[in-house]
This record gives C-alpha cells, structure tokens and sequence, in this order.
C-alpha cells in the first residue's frame, strides 16, 4: 500500500491528466482506465502519451499511443 499516483504526460512534458492523485491502494493488481480526455474534460489528439507510476517504492514509466 501507500501513496500512488499515476499521470498520463505529452510527449512535451506537459501534464495532460492525473488518474491517481496520492490515493492509497491495497497491495495487489489494480486496472485503471484513461478516457483519452485531459484534466479538462476536453479529448486529447492521436498520438504517443507517457504515463508515470509512482508508489513508495519505485517510479515506472511507459508509453500509450492514443489511436483515433
């Protein structure tokens, strides 16, 4: 468990949503689904997106290709 967080980035850099925001999670699988929208509600153009994990243990990052 402990504080996680998980972010879905441009390939700028810029911060485009925020999926988990410091929630605490029991140890275990977890499945979270992104809409293909923006902190703003607005839908995000096709293309590559970074996401980043945080937990108390370890930061990860991959990449998702937003398909249109």
């Amino acid at each position: 468990g402990g504080s996680t967080t998980l972010e879905v980035y441009d390939v700028g850099g810029r911060l485009v949503r925020r999926l988990l925001a410091r929630e605490t999670l029991a140890a275990g699988p977890h499945a979270v689904t992104w809409d293909g929208q923006d902190d703003s509600g607005r839908t995000v153009a096709a293309g590559v997106y970074l996401l980043r994990l945080t937990t108390p243990d370890a930061t990860l990052s991959g990449k998702v290709m937003m398909i249109k």
